[in-house]
């Protein structure tokens, strides 16, 4: 069981999870939250795995919570889910 890697979807939530937590405990140093997101972001948007892992939570949305006032997310797997198959 612990050297089981997680489900794509998995990370992905995670990572969603864990970008959330980063903004509420920075909330009060804004600065600080911008240099730390940028960093974030930048380390994502680089991985190549990336369009993969939101096209499988695209298809496995039990595992985040995709709900309906969040549209964005919703369209950015999507957005994903495309690329993937259609390249």
């Amino acid at each position: 069981m612990g050297d089981e890697t997680p489900a794509a979807p998995e990370i992905m939530a995670a990572m969603d999870h864990e970008k959330t937590t980063i903004k509420k405990s920075l909330k009060a140093k804004l600065e600080l939250l911008k240099v730390v997101m940028k960093r974030y972001d930048s380390r994502w948007e680089n991985q190549m795995q990336q369009k993969l892992y939101g096209a499988a939570l695209f298809l496995n949305p039990g595992f985040f919570a995709l709900r309906e006032k969040d549209k964005r997310q919703a369209a950015k797997l999507r957005i994903m889910f495309n690329e993937i198959i259609y390249k």
